[in-house]
């Protein structure tokens, strides 16, 4: 497995619990693809189910607590100048 230890990738289940979320939550990130790119997929009962790199979720800046992450503020609203 190329010297990664089989515990080292994470399921959806485990991928919540490692972040402290709830299932429900990061299937929602994963859904809107605010969640890191699964390292790979792997086959199980018949399907191809996304595995995560534990530290690929370390890495990653989890969407905060309300934020809009679909909007983003134009240059003249920030700058008091304008």
């Amino acid at each position: 497995m190329n010297g990664m230890a089989r515990d080292d990738l994470v399921g959806n289940e485990a991928a919540a619990a490692h972040i402290g979320v709830a299932a429900s939550t990061w299937r929602s990130y994963v859904a809107r693809k605010q969640a890191p790119q699964p390292y790979r997929r792997e086959v199980s009962g018949g399907h191809a189910l996304p595995v995560w790199r534990r530290r690929d979720l370390d890495r990653w800046e989890r969407p905060g607590r309300g934020a809009r992450t679909d909007l983003t503020q134009k240059a003249e609203d920030t700058d008091p100048s304008v």
